[in-house]
């Protein structure tokens, strides 16, 4: 009889059930081969992103040429910009009549150029203020007199080159048209720079002046040429309109020489005395007139010029701070 609590019981009972047997492992390689345990493979890397993958960033080229900047425009040309500027003062067509009859005054012409250009040079800097109340003025002569030393050291050396140029048929002509069209330019970049900083050193930096010429000389022609050609034709039209009424009066002086032998002399002297006197005032005229149109060519070309380089040379503002030793 078995003990139920004999512990035996339970041992022999299992002995005579199967247990199922475990798996085979596999071998490791190494230990198959007798070696070293190989160290394990790396994990897969991941693509690299393309352009073509959604979300990937895209890779910039390792150079390529910067896009052309486009040119800025303006509601306005240079030429409208200083005529609305002269406009903008008050009584300018009196001014125009001043600076008329300073012209015809040698020497005193000077303060013309100079009155122009002292107005001009606010304009790079920013300003727009109508034109000066005091014309004669020692500034305005000093700036005048320094305009007048570029225009002769780019007028002489040019007049010299031009001279034997100019008896060569038809391309004489044309060398000396483009030579003069060039020195004007050159000029007046010159003495709006000089002007900047009331420095007649400033207006001889070349380099400066030729950059500003590149970067629109059609337009600066334009500047030079248009209002000088304008003012030429009236100046033409006055010259001609003078000469056909000096003709006529100048019959009674032809009266006079015909009644020379007729005894009628002192009335022909009478009839002739008004004539010739009403002709010289109108030579008078016609010339104080031109000097006017001259005087008015000139206020608007150096304003305009003065709105050229404030668009197209801005960096010169800075310049003639720096010159004139103002922190920049």
């Amino acid at each position: 009889m078995t003990d139920a609590t004999d512990p035996t019981a339970d041992d022999r009972s299992e002995e005579g059930v199967a247990q199922p047997a475990p798996a085979p492992q596999p071998a490791a390689p190494s230990q198959a081969a007798g070696g070293a345990t190989p160290p394990p493979p790396p994990p897969p890397s991941a693509p690299a992103p393309s352009a073509a993958q959604p979300g990937a960033a895209p890779v910039p080229p390792a150079s390529q040429p910067a896009p052309p900047q486009p040119k800025p425009t303006y509601a306005k040309g240079c030429v409208t910009a200083a005529w609305d500027d002269i406009k903008a003062t008050p009584g300018w067509l009196k001014k125009m009549l001043f600076l008329g009859l300073l012209s015809c005054v040698p020497i005193l012409n000077f303060v013309v150029y100079g009155y122009a250009l002292n107005w001009s040079r606010e304009v790079p800097f920013g300003g727009r203020s109508a034109m000066p109340r005091e014309v004669v003025t020692g500034r305005n002569f000093e700036v005048g007199f320094y305009y007048f030393v570029i225009s002769l050291a780019f007028g002489i050396p040019v007049a010299i080159v031009s001279f034997p140029i100019s008896f060569v048929p038809v391309l004489g002509a044309i060398v000396t048209l483009v030579l003069s069209f060039g020195v004007e330019l050159l000029v007046m970049l010159c003495a709006v720079r000089m002007a900047l900083s009331n420095q007649l050193g400033e207006g001889f930096k070349l380099p400066d002046v030729w950059e500003a010429l590149k970067a629109n000389w059609p337009g600066l022609l334009f500047i030079v040429v248009i209002p000088s050609l304008v003012a030429g034709a009236i100046m033409v039209a006055l010259v001609l309109v003078c000469v056909g009424l000096g003709a006529v009066m100048l019959i009674p002086l032809g009266i006079v020489s015909g009644s020379a032998y007729s005894g009628a002399t002192l009335a022909a002297l009478m009839m002739a005395a008004p004539a010739a006197i009403a002709f010289v005032a109108l030579i008078l005229v016609a010339v104080y007139a031109c000097m006017v149109a001259s005087a008015f060519v000139l206020v608007l070309t150096f304003r305009a010029t003065a709105h050229y380089v404030g668009r197209y040379a801005p960096a010169w503002a800075d310049q003639a701070k720096v010159a004139m030793g103002y922190p920049v």
